[in-house]
């Protein structure tokens, strides 16, 4: 799967615009912009950008109103599963110009309409001289060429990281779950509440982290370790806590990465099967009055779980491996013990 997403983007003094002409408000925080239809970020150089993963976005028809209203409005689409590719810019709610990749249609695949900004010549050549180089005809560098130009005057690019602090939108009006009560900023929150306790057991960051780019870390037996987060609230409201270690200088390479998760319960076959047994693991609990105090403590359970699992290395029925090198069952302290420190950076 690729990317299938439009974003557009406008300068930071009209944020409060471009939420009110595409009728979106302030639902919650995400450690990416991809989960969810609409998400919001700061980005460098002073503008704003709005990322749409909802089905039957117009992006022209939101230009128009967006730049109606904002003078400027920058927008890109990004189809990677049929090798479409668009930056556009419309001013006080007419079309300005347009960079189109469209399956290698053209002499370099580019269809131009008006008149893009002068950087955009230096990314031609840029792009065309890297497809003369490569001998592989499948590989489209001219697909970039649009997100390239997009990314130079609004800054940002989809899916790398940038730090971006990402806010979830949604349409006003709408009726969030459990409750539409305005709730307190789950990065807030961990920002406030966990980092203290990972500091606490030896992390060390910054003193304001990216919480989803593995920007806690330490270094204990010959290991450097990271911890990550993905997150989410509004809708749904959650923190999975992902951790990685590794030794780069010792033969073979040892990296393990994993999560903490509910622990895995086998049933016998027959229980398996029990209408009692079904209605016990499914039944319905309503959330807790403070779904976002919940998330931080369950949040604060699982960094122990992984810090623990970090040290000693014991099997643990909420330790997920998804990643070992060398390939085995479970990562033993001996194995462990033994690797070299790596030198540091």
């Amino acid at each position: 799967m690729g990317f299938d997403l439009r974003w557009i983007g406008v300068e930071s003094r009209y944020r409060e615009r471009l939420l009110d002409c595409l009728d979106l408000e302030q639902a919650g925080d995400a450690g990416d912009e991809l989960g969810s239809e609409f998400t919001l970020a700061e980005a460098p150089g002073g503008w704003v950008v709005l990322v749409a993963n909802a089905r039957g976005f117009m992006l022209d028809e939101a230009l128009a109103g967006v730049s109606a209203s904002c003078g400027l409005a920058v927008g890109c689409e990004i189809l990677e599963t049929v090798t479409f590719s668009q930056a556009r810019a419309w001013r006080d709610g007419r079309p300005a110009w347009s960079v189109t990749y469209e399956g290698g249609k053209g002499p370099d695949g580019l269809e131009v309409d008006g008149d893009p900004p002068p950087e955009f010549a230096a990314i031609r050549s840029r792009r065309n001289a890297e497809q003369a180089a490569d001998p592989d005809p499948s590989v489209s560098y001219m697909f970039e060429a649009p997100v390239d130009l997009a990314a130079g005057i609004a800054g940002y690019r989809p899916g790398e990281y940038q730090g971006l602090e990402w806010t979830i939108l949604r349409r006003k009006g709408a009726k969030d779950r459990p409750s539409g009560r305005r709730r307190r900023s789950l990065r807030t929150a961990m920002l406030s509440d966990l980092l203290p306790l990972m500091r606490s057991l030896g992390w060390q960051m910054g003193d304001r982290p990216d919480l989803a780019e593995g920007q806690i870390y330490r270094r204990i037996n010959g290991l450097d370790q990271r911890l990550r987060f993905d997150f989410a609230s509004g809708q749904e409201t959650y923190i999975i806590v992902y951790f990685s270690a590794r030794a780069p200088s010792r033969e073979p390479e040892f990296v393990v990465r994993g999560r903490v998760t509910a622990p895995r319960v086998t049933l016998p076959l027959w229980k398996r099967f029990s209408w009692k047994r079904f209605s016990e693991l499914t039944r319905y609990y309503p959330p807790p009055e403070d779904i976002i105090g919940a998330t931080i403590e369950r949040a604060r359970d699982e960094i122990i779980i992984a810090d623990e699992y970090l040290r000693t290395w014991a099997p643990s029925p909420c330790i997920r491996i998804e990643f070992a090198r060398p390939d085995v069952p479970w990562p033993s302290p001996d194995r462990i013990s033994d690797a070299p420190s790596p030198p540091r950076p």
